[in-house]
């Protein structure tokens, strides 16, 4: 895995991420009445404190996948990082099921 540290405050906001994921307003701005400067303070948040760097792929981009996008198939580095994405995603919930 990653260098990342599942940590509480870790968990608490990746909660936070998966409730708003795909929820009505997540990506609407809120001058438009959504939420999605938040949702996506929330994702930023989460990458720093898990030591992703700013180029590293999202957790959030790995929502509701098991593999990369096939328009990643040429890109090793970012394939790569999308497979680290994906294993922090599956420590942190697994650490929500606990």
């Amino acid at each position: 895995m990653t260098n990342a540290r599942v940590t509480a405050h870790a968990i608490e906001l990746y909660r936070e991420l998966v409730a708003m994921h795909g929820k009505p307003g997540a990506d609407v701005w809120e001058e438009d009445g959504g939420q999605r400067r938040h949702y996506l303070d929330i994702g930023q948040e989460l990458h720093v404190l898990l030591s992703r760097k700013a180029w590293d792929e999202a957790v959030a981009d790995t929502f509701g996948c098991t593999t990369p996008p096939h328009w990643m198939k040429k890109d090793e580095r970012r394939i790569a990082s999308w497979w680290s994405a994906y294993e922090v995603r599956v420590a942190l919930d697994n650490a929500i099921a606990e």
